[in-house]
Formats: structure tokens, sequence, C-alpha cells
């Protein structure tokens, strides 16, 4: 595998482990229908991007100690096509989740719940260009 298909697999699990267990933290508050811990829930929120940040720093420098040719090497055209690719598809699942949000905003009246809503509709939207860029560099 290339470091940049490494780099997108760190990406996909850790944003996806680490986001999951946090949304899945929001989806039990919202389930309960008690008031929303607004300030636990934000901890959370801090404590998953700082955490997401140093598995990305951490494991990348893993592997660009492994493979520092690879690591320096800059994007080629094949690469480039790739990403290209990978955030075209990333767009429209935002736009969908951008919409899903718009739309649900006449059901939600908690501005909480529809920050992490929009948060949601990001995280899924880098989620689906990881893995777009996974796919696509394995069929190209």
């Amino acid at each position: 595998m290339s470091f940049r298909v490494l780099s997108a697999w760190i990406s996909l699990v850790s944003v996806g482990l680490v986001f999951g267990a946090y949304f899945l933290r929001v989806a039990q508050v919202w389930a309960a229908h008690a008031p929303i811990p607004r300030g636990e829930l934000l901890g959370q929120l801090i404590g998953s991007i700082v955490l997401v940040t140093i598995l990305q720093i951490a494991l990348t420098v893993v592997i660009a100690i492994r493979r520092p040719k690879e690591a320096q090497a800059p994007a080629d055209e094949r690469e480039r096509s790739v990403d290209l690719q990978a955030t075209r598809i990333s767009y429209f699942v935002l736009l969908i989740g951008v919409i899903a949000v718009a739309l649900g905003m006449w059901f939600v009246v908690d501005p909480f719940m529809i920050a992490n809503a929009a948060l949601a509709a990001m995280v899924i939207a880098e989620l689906s260009r990881f893995g777009s860029q996974i796919v696509i560099s394995r069929i190209a």
C-alpha cells in the first residue's frame, strides 16, 4: 500500500472510531429525552478532536519513518486524480447531510442537537472521502 492510502486508512479508522463513540453518546442523550448535558458533551467533543489529532499525527509519523521516500514525494497525477474523485463524492455526501440538517430543523428545536447533526454531516462526508480514496486507489 502506498503512503497516501495508508494515511487514508489511518484517517478513516481514527475518525470513524473516535467520532463514532462521540455520536453514540450524543444519540444516547437524545434517546433519553432528558436535559442535554451540554458541558459534558462539549468536553467529549473537544476530547475527541484532540484524540483524533494525536492519533493521526502519531500514526502518520510512524508510517513516514517507515517510508520516508514516499512521505516526502509530491503527489503524482494519479494520486491527485484519486483525491479529486474522492472529494467530489464527499461533496455530494456533505450536500445531502446539509439538506437533511436543514429539513431536520423543522423537527428538532434544540440548537445544540442541530449543531451536532451538522457536525455529523461533516464527519460522514470526511469518512466518505477517506473511504473513496481507498477504494478508488484500489480500482485505478
